[in-house]
């Protein structure tokens, strides 16, 4: 480039040309940062515990409103259960098994900031205030309630172990799929001790096993509590051994079975 100064003398200006691509116009955009964003710290946690051992975590929280909403949730889930699971069987190689009473409950947990310790009040199951402890010296027990949990039985020609059913099952699979297919059928429904059975026209039976006669009431009971509506269902009620009712049940389940009459009659899984 030539221009001439104030005197009157050329002079030569040479500058160097900018590669690369033309400058955009326009505001400048906004350049976020890269990085993780600060986390808020998980300062409760929900835990299910069965036989006061953790089974599984429910889930972790940032507050306590958080909590409750999870904790609803759950309460909601135990309102959904048929019939609750009330007793078990310990499997172990003990030749002397005892049914004993299920224990399975959600507790709530806050993380321990600062130097308090780990023991908490709460009320046991007889409404008495108690001491709490918990066995992570890092959480405290804040609350805790029940886990409801659906109760399974041993239907026969079903695995007793892997293969058990629940109330809806049984009552699609003994009641209702029988009733659509024949609207005249006639079921009758037994209760025999541990067992509850259900005989059709041709004599023919299904039946289920439960862990105890008390399982088998709460069975029992529920069944004649959603069977209201069927016409065509009748309820016998209890059978005992001594009675002819109870000899002719012993005797279909044994034509349909092959079992002894000693492992008939017994009055528990065990």
């Amino acid at each position: 480039m030539i221009y001439k100064d104030k005197n009157g003398n050329t002079k030569y200006y040479y500058y160097k040309k900018k590669r690369g691509r033309k400058k955009k116009r326009g505001p400048k955009k906004i350049i976020k940062k890269i990085g993780r964003k600060k986390q808020q710290t998980w300062n409760y946690k929900i835990i299910s515990c069965t036989f006061n051992k953790q089974d599984s975590v429910v889930g972790y929280f940032h507050t306590m409103n958080e909590t409750e909403i999870a904790k609803q949730k759950l309460l909601l889930e135990n309102d959904s259960i048929c019939i609750e699971k009330k007793t078990f069987i310990p499997f172990n190689n003990n030749k002397h098994k005892k049914i004993i009473d299920f224990k399975c409950e959600y507790l709530v947990l806050e993380k321990i900031r600062d130097n308090s310790d780990n023991v908490t009040q709460l009320r046991n199951e007889y409404g008495k205030i108690v001491d709490t402890i918990s066995t992570n010296d890092k959480w405290k027990i804040i609350d805790k309630f029940q886990h409801k949990i659906e109760e399974t039985y041993w239907v026969y020609g079903c695995n007793p172990r892997t293969d058990k059913k629940n109330f809806l099952w049984i009552l699609d699979e003994f009641i209702n799929k029988y009733l659509i297919c024949d609207n005249n059928l006639i079921i009758r429904v037994y209760y025999y001790y541990n067992k509850i059975i259900f005989r059709y026209d041709d004599n023919d039976i299904n039946f289920v096993i439960c862990k105890n006669e008390s399982d088998s009431i709460r069975l029992y009971n529920k069944l004649i509590e959603n069977c209201n509506k069927y016409k065509h269902v009748i309820f016998i009620g209890k059978v005992i051994n001594k009675s002819e009712t109870g000899q002719f049940i012993i005797n279909l389940i044994s034509d349909k079975t092959g079992w002894q009459k000693n492992k008939i009659i017994r009055k528990n899984t065990l």
